[in-house]
């Protein structure tokens, strides 16, 4: 049915006849960038890091069960970063950083990878950043989302 469902690689959907930002970031991160952002945050996470993402790493266990569930690592963004990650980037942060799917819980390494992709993640998208420039530019209206003509100029 035309406008009613988009499925790219990612999984993510289209709905309706607009592609919002929240879904472009979501399959750019899912469908592109998931590999990329998990190398940049291994890289970085191993650079002097260790005893500061080990403390960081005990004040996220909020229940001292030494794995931080999907909950804890919402909680702890939003206290070190004043930032509420929504279900999609949450999910996102779980799918770089969780090595040993399903688990759904994260080990002191991984949670390093969750930080560091939560602010990689961060520096794609924040204004003035490449890809929320990209986005920017074909949102010709400027109503923060996409129809399907300027989808497919997006991704031509």
């Amino acid at each position: 049915r035309r406008g009613a469902c988009f499925v790219c690689a990612g999984g993510f959907a289209w709905r309706g006849n607009t592609f919002r930002l929240q879904r472009f970031r979501a399959m750019v991160a899912g469908c592109h960038g998931a590999v990329q952002a998990r190398r940049r945050a291994k890289l970085r996470a191993g650079q002097g890091r260790a005893t500061e993402l080990e403390t960081l790493f005990k004040t996220a266990d909020a229940d001292g069960s030494g794995q931080i569930s999907r909950e804890e690592i919402a909680d702890y963004i939003m206290q070190r970063y004043g930032q509420t990650p929504n279900d999609t980037e949450i999910g996102f942060i779980m799918k770089v950083a969780d090595t040993r799917p399903p688990e759904g819980r994260l080990g002191m390494e991984e949670f390093a990878v969750a930080i560091t992709s939560w602010e990689c993640y961060r520096e794609e998208f924040a204004p003035g950043a490449r890809l929320a420039v990209l986005f920017d530019d074909c949102d010709v209206h400027k109503i923060g989302s996409l129809d399907q003509e300027q989808l497919r100029t997006l991704l031509g």
